[in-house]
């Protein structure tokens, strides 16, 4: 039961940062008008 719980925890951690990108992406791209392409070629 610990194993799961802490097998479980790290996780729901993980997915909740990749959720909080995802927002800090989508205000990037709509504070400075830019497509998800021209953020893809500005970051490469």
């Amino acid at each position: 039961m610990l194993k799961e719980l802490s097998a479980f925890i790290p996780t729901k951690t993980n997915i909740l940062k990749r959720k909080s990108m995802c927002l800090l992406h989508a205000r990037f791209v709509i504070y400075t008008g830019n497509t998800e392409e021209e953020f893809q070629q500005e970051s490469t």
